[in-house]
């Protein structure tokens, strides 16, 4: 196993390696004496070569390496049980993102799409063609605007309120939520009522909604109300529409989640949560969620995009950007070469309040290890070995 003086070593100059004994252990004293203070794990900072590859491409020797780490992670991950990642996502992540001054601009549907053509302008989202702050800024006049073929409405501080216009006909297809147990829902369209009038009512109580204080993410209640008028995907009834998000901890994309949806016409609402992809080798690792979870076959969620590399590294820019210890970034896949952007998110399922957990329990308990040590070498891998 590489040592820290084997390493400085190959690094020095010829003419310097004559230098005292002492300057040789010095590194390595230094690295003893933070593992003996608790601020580095000698266990996984050294548990591998990080160029080791797949398991399966692995030399007898290498493999023995990596079984005998993969037992030092299991043995520190049995004695983190009671730091699963939705109890982290619950206790910690919620009040660091409420206590931040700039994240929550990142969860705002209007801003987010400024920041992200900043970041890069070959990133897709949908087109935004207007926003209003009032009802009444909405007038047939301003609607004459938009494609005939179709648009959306959608309010940009919470999480759903979204509006989709076929021809003419207004139809809700999400829900939003206010503070408390009341549910602010969507108006039904009413005999002879205009497109706009309908609009106007929805949007009136969209911007009325208060979104995120009984979950406890207070960092919705700093985005402005608005009403945002946005281009519809050119998602057709026979595309495979697939949601991709990308989960990041401390910076490393650990795993994707791929939702499979029948529904095109409903294409920004979250379809039922699927199976947990490994990243980069697209590996279904067969694990779930609890609650009202189903794991479709590798059928139902398709194969591997074409565009896949191109999704990755628009997720590692933006979530580089956010610069957060965990977000989740989300795109729409259809047909195969196609995609946009889809949300930016910083409590998963809003961490099921604590309660829920990755199956089986094993994951859970690996990914709260993993978002809860931030100097552990992360290794795509170590997943499929548990």
């Amino acid at each position: 196993m590489t040592t820290v003086r084997t390493i400085a070593a190959q690094h020095l100059k010829p003419r310097r390696r004559r230098m005292r004994l002492s300057a040789y252990l010095l590194p390595l004293f230094i690295s003893l004496a933070l593992v003996h203070f608790g601020m580095i794990s000698n266990k996984l900072l050294f548990m591998r070569s990080p160029n080791v590859a797949r398991i399966d491409n692995m030399d007898a020797s290498s493999k023995r390496r990596m079984l005998a780490g993969i037992d030092m992670l299991r043995e520190e991950i049995d004695q983190n049980t009671t730091m699963g990642w939705h109890t982290y996502c619950e206790t910690i992540q919620k009040p660091t993102i409420s206590n931040s001054t700039s994240a929550y601009e990142w969860t705002d549907k209007k801003l987010v799409k400024d920041k992200i053509h900043q970041l890069d302008p070959t990133i897709r989202f949908a087109k935004e063609f207007t926003s209003v702050g009032y009802q009444r800024e909405i007038t047939d006049d301003l609607l004459s605007k938009f494609p005939k073929e179709g648009y959306m409405m959608k309010a940009t501080h919470v999480s759903g309120g979204i509006i989709l216009v076929r021809d003419g006909i207004p139809k809700c297809i999400s829900k939003v939520t206010s503070i408390g147990v009341r549910q602010v829902t969507c108006p039904e369209l009413k005999e002879g009522e205009t497109t706009a009038h309908f609009l106007r009512r929805a949007c009136k109580t969209f911007l009325r909604a208060q979104y995120g204080a009984d979950k406890g993410e207070l960092w919705y209640l700093k985005l402005k109300p608005r009403c945002m008028f946005e281009e519809v995907l050119n998602i057709k009834p026979t595309s495979n529409l697939r949601d991709f998000k990308f989960h990041f901890m401390n910076g490393e994309p650990v795993l994707v989640q791929v939702d499979a949806t029948k529904t095109p016409a409903n294409q920004l609402m979250y379809a039922t949560h699927g199976s947990f992809t490994l990243i980069p080798s697209f590996q279904d690792i067969e694990a779930k969620e609890n609650g009202m979870y189903t794991l479709p076959t590798a059928e139902d969620l398709g194969p591997k995009p074409k565009i896949y590399d191109k999704l990755t590294l628009d997720a590692m820019t933006i979530a580089k950007a956010v610069n957060q210890p965990y977000v989740r970034v989300d795109f729409f896949v259809y047909d195969d070469d196609n995609y946009a952007f889809a949300e930016v998110t910083f409590a998963h399922d809003s961490c099921k309040r604590g309660e829920g957990n990755f199956r089986p329990l094993k994951y859970e308990r690996y990914l709260g290890f993993v978002q809860t040590h931030p100097e552990y070498r992360y290794h795509h891998e170590d997943i499929l070995l548990l």
